[in-house]
């Protein structure tokens, strides 16, 4: 049987970077609480953050860029979270069906690689996107 995570070291890369995929979706919603009571403030409505948090916590990392695109952020910035957002994708799916005993034919059938993933370039447009994400929070008072 045929591994898509081959060993320990590629296993612990893969985990890190859908650690820091978990950190960054926090951030974005965290900067998208801020952002959005910030806006609510200059309309002459008190939101809380609590509120809005509340709203948006369980979205996928889809909907908190759509969220992020309403709001009028940096489109850079919306642009390398869509491409973060394929291959976090594309490593979650290659992690799950790797834990999984199947079979070489059924593996080439449901995934044709689409393209060799640099852990290190991944690592570091999230890294990117992070600071980006804070950079852009410091625009906002907290109310």
């Amino acid at each position: 049987m045929q591994r898509l995570v081959q060993n320990s070291e590629e296993q612990r890369k893969v985990l890190h970077l859908l650690g820091v995929c978990q950190i960054l979706e926090l951030s974005i919603k965290l900067f998208i609480c801020r952002k959005q009571h910030f806006i609510e403030l200059k309309k002459g409505k008190n939101i809380p953050s609590e509120q809005i948090y509340r709203e948006i916590q369980d979205f996928p990392l889809g909907n908190l860029i759509k969220r992020l695109k309403k709001l009028g952020v940096n489109h850079g910035l919306v642009g390398k979270l869509e491409i973060i957002k394929e291959d976090r994708d594309y490593l979650a799916h290659q992690a799950l069906l790797s834990t999984y005993n199947l079979s070489i034919g059924f593996l080439e059938k449901l995934n044709k690689p689409r393209k060799e993933l640099s852990f290190l370039e991944m690592n570091n447009q999230m890294t990117e996107c992070l600071t980006l994400i804070s950079q852009e929070s410091q625009n906002y008072s907290a109310g």
